[in-house]
């Protein structure tokens, strides 16, 4: 299993995705339209997400992800 991990900030949010040699980043604007870009590049079965706790900034994220099952456990 490898882990995605999620900087969230107001308008975007940068994910790390892990390379044999360190990690990928690629940044998405912190909106529905971002998000689902995003959500299309996960394999649920490859990945967890790992996110930080910032306020609401990642709520829309996160209920994306649970609706789409891709989310099937939290970490606070």
């Amino acid at each position: 299993m490898k882990y995605i991990r999620i900087d969230l900030g107001k308008s975007s949010f940068v994910v790390a995705f892990p390379q044999e040699k360190g990690y990928r980043t690629i940044t998405y604007k912190n909106d529905t339209k971002g998000i689902e870009t995003f959500l299309a590049q996960l394999d649920k079965a490859s990945y967890h997400c790992v996110l930080e706790a910032t306020g609401n900034y990642g709520a829309l994220l996160l209920q994306m992800l649970t609706e789409r099952g891709r989310c099937d456990r939290f970490l606070l």
